[in-house]
């Protein structure tokens, strides 16, 4: 077993490695501004709702300028599904606006001009700089979260620590395959409400599995 929280969690990304391949983002986008309207929405709503909702949006409204023209109600119609979806529409209006007024319709990639933008965290920002702009980051969602807690990658429960955490952790060039594998790996199998152990590939080290669990793991790793 490893001994230290760093060498479980790279025994952990070689597992997933292992389990998931080559990962996709997971939200559907055609450009960085594409990318930053859907994490908007993605805001206490499964990836799922939001790219069937994104079909329609980006159809009618495919960039800054033509976002930022649209009508409050059209557009509270197109996104209805979503959570907070009437505090979105203000956000996503907003936001088309500024990109297009101040930036030309190009998303910077500014860590703090992209921050002071309405409805937009630090995972948002996290998720634009590997996915659009190709930097390293580690985007920390309720999956990678609820994953590295759970493993003992991280001590806390607050994600900027998690955050932090994992970027001390792993290594800059798994950085963008591993945050994938590890959102797929949670909505697979490490649920938040009924994780299936018994068919998990990385339970040896999870923290939460029962003795029992971990022992089979071990016998059948051999």
């Amino acid at each position: 077993m490893p001994q230290s929280r760093r060498e479980r969690c790279l025994k952990i990304a070689d597992l997933l490695e292992k389990e998931y391949g080559a990962s996709h983002c997971p939200l559907i986008f055609h450009s960085p501004f594409q990318l930053l309207i859907a994490l908007i929405l993605s805001a206490r709503t499964q990836d799922e709702c939001v790219n069937r909702v994104v079909r329609t949006l980006f159809e009618k409204y495919p960039n800054a300028h033509a976002l930022s023209l649209s009508d409050e109600d059209d557009l509270l119609q197109i996104i209805k599904d979503v959570t907070y979806s009437e505090v979105k529409v203000k956000n996503l209006r907003k936001t088309a606006q500024i990109i297009d007024q101040r930036y030309g319709g190009e998303v910077p990639s500014d860590r703090m001009t992209l921050l002071s933008l309405p409805g937009v965290g630090s995972k948002s920002v996290n998720m634009l700089s590997v996915e659009a702009f190709g930097l390293n980051a580690f985007p920390v969602d309720t999956h990678v979260q609820r994953l590295s807690y759970r493993t003992g990658i991280s001590l806390s429960t607050d994600v900027l620590e998690t955050e932090k955490t994992l970027c001390q952790f792993v290594p800059a060039n798994r950085m963008k395959a591993l945050y994938r594998q590890m959102i797929e790996h949670g909505k697979k199998c490490c649920t938040s409400n009924s994780p299936r152990c018994e068919g998990c590939c990385i339970r040896l080290y999870c923290e939460t599995c029962t003795p029992t669990q971990k022992e089979e793991q071990y016998f059948w790793s051999f």
